[in-house]
């Protein structure tokens, strides 16, 4: 799996992008629900040992001594494993979902059974994601598309196509377009993927130049209406006549409880695709 070792050699490189730090309990439930659905394989390393353990995934969630915790499967190779956890105080547990690794601290409670040894850890209480882009996204399916409406100010130059520079005789570099700075609106454009950080979606102006501040206005399906403001990131042609350009955003301001309910969705997503993959959706 490899997965602690991945995230360590990352964590070395220059310009890296941090990994992103959730610590809300609703985040944090809906990750080790994705964990126990799709039946992730953990990668488990103890204190400070370089050996690292594997476990077939999160058998259950309970209690141990009124601290909600973690039953996971037994530790390969089980005696090394039995050993290592005789004086564990730290574990550090690893595991993958959609390609993306996921880390979190955590604590030794109890071994269940010698003959077939479920161990029982602490509940996280942060979970670091680690990739190079700044977010985990997913694209809407085409049967349920996400559309945003955006509105920005951008320069508008006079019908006339005058220069301003002609009325004082500026020519060249110094001359400027003649023109006032209006409020424009870019409705039901389709958006190719989205994060709980931003999204990029396909339009047909040109003026979201990288550094505008815009207003977005979208609807995930099944989920809720949000608003916020946001920061345009790039943009690029895309291959469409009737949407030339491609846009990517980042959300500037949008509440906690919002980027929960948009990770939901994403992992919701992640799920049916699985099922779709496996031939049960």
């Amino acid at each position: 799996m490899a997965i602690l070792d991945t995230v360590r050699k990352l964590a070395k490189l220059k310009n890296i992008i941090p990994p992103e730090k959730v610590n809300t309990p609703g985040r944090i439930e809906i990750i080790v629900d994705a964990i126990v659905d799709q039946r992730k394989m953990l990668e488990v390393a103890v204190d400070e040992r370089i050996q690292s353990f594997s476990s077939s995934g999160i058998i259950d969630i309970g209690k141990y001594k009124g601290n909600t915790c973690l039953v996971i499967d037994t530790l390969i190779p089980k005696l090394e494993g039995m050993r290592a956890l005789e004086t564990a105080s730290q574990l550090e547990v690893g595991v993958r979902l959609n390609k993306v690794p996921y880390t979190f601290k955590s604590r030794f409670f109890a071994v269940s059974d010698e003959n077939s040894p479920q161990v029982t850890i602490s509940y996280p209480q942060e979970v670091f994601i680690h990739q190079f882009r700044n977010a985990f996204r997913i694209s809407p399916t085409l049967e349920q598309p996400i559309y945003v409406d955006v509105k920005f100010k951008a320069f508008q130059e006079d019908e006339t196509g005058e220069e301003a520079g002609e009325e004082t005789g500026e020519e060249g570099e110094n001359a400027e377009k003649a023109g006032t700075i209006k409020d424009f609106e870019e409705t039901g454009n389709f958006v190719e993927d989205i994060s709980i950080d931003g999204m990029a979606f396909l339009t047909k102006s040109g003026k979201l130049t990288a550094g505008k501040e815009v207003y977005v206005d979208f609807k995930v399906p099944g989920v809720d209406h949000f608003k916020t403001r946001a920061v345009v990131m790039n943009l690029l042609r895309a291959d469409s006549t009737k949407y030339p350009f491609k846009c990517g955003i980042r959300f500037e301001d949008i509440p906690e409880t919002a980027k929960n309910r948009i990770y939901e969705y994403l992992m919701k997503l992640q799920r049916q695709e699985l099922k779709r993959q496996r031939g049960l959706y």
